[in-house]
């Protein structure tokens, strides 16, 4: 059976987190579970807790004057409401159990308590948070392509094409040819990742065709999961920050 700590690490914030540390942290995280349909938190309302899924999934939306919509679906191994750990502060969404839950929670205020007996845990973990919330800026859905997202510091991976190499951001899920077109056609500023329908979409048409092409035993069990696997991420939610070519430009790098 996991202990507290072993279902820490399967989430990102914690993952990489010295044992002494996490140590520290696991008096204050309690496993509970919950039936559909119970509101773990609700948007304006305090942030009073993190949350981590263990089992099932918890659906995240918000809401804009009388219209709400699915920001995202949240499963094993996410979290949610890191942004309480940091400081007070309201929930700007609502999160709902979809399914049957099993999930840690770990009350922000005991959270903060126990940091405060460790300065040097109390860095590390604040550290860890940041880091996760920086990332999630810079592939917010919601921002304007800009100079300053192609060119920002930090750390980078090599790929090449045919017109040669260029460095991508290492914790980008695009590569070389998406880097060029950010760079050769940001006509309008406005990127892909705007239209949250468009690339659920994309994402169905090709889960669809790795299925249909797995069936006909024309792909890979391995090639035809991962696949599917990504295209079910895209549909909860995630990665579309990473969607970053213009809506006007949406081809080929170099069309």
């Amino acid at each position: 059976m996991n202990t507290i700590i072993d279902q820490l690490r399967t989430c990102e914030i914690f993952s990489d987190l010295e044992p002494s540390v996490l140590a520290l942290v696991a008096p204050v995280a309690r496993e509970h579970r919950c039936e559909a349909g119970t509101v773990l938190f609700a948007a304006c309302n305090p942030r009073q807790s993190f949350f981590l899924v263990l089992e099932g999934q918890i659906e995240v939306r918000v809401h804009s004057g009388d219209a709400a919509g699915t920001l995202l679906i949240l499963g094993p191994g996410d979290g949610t409401g890191e942004a309480g750990l940091l400081e007070p502060g309201a929930h700007s969404a609502t999160g709902t159990a979809v399914s049957d839950l099993r999930y840690i929670e770990i009350p922000v205020d005991e959270f903060r308590s126990r940091l405060a007996q460790d300065a040097g845990a109390a860095m590390s973990l604040f550290a860890a948070v940041s880091r996760v919330m920086v990332r999630r800026l810079q592939y917010s859905a919601h921002r304007r392509t800009g100079w300053d997202e192609i060119y920002r510091p930090g750390a980078t991976r090599t790929e090449h094409d045919l017109l040669g190499e260029r460095d991508v951001p290492e914790d980008a899920r695009y590569g070389v040819q998406t880097l060029r077109a950010m760079e050769n056609f940001p006509i309008t500023g406005i990127r892909i990742a705007h239209f949250p329908q468009l690339i659920r979409a994309l994402a169905m048409v090709k889960q669809a065709a790795a299925r249909a092409n797995h069936s006909l035993g024309l792909l890979p069990d391995d090639i035809a999961g991962a696949i599917d696997t990504a295209c079910r991420e895209i549909i909860d939610g995630n990665w579309h920050g990473h969607f970053v070519v213009d809506v006007v430009q949406g081809g080929a790098g170099t069309s």
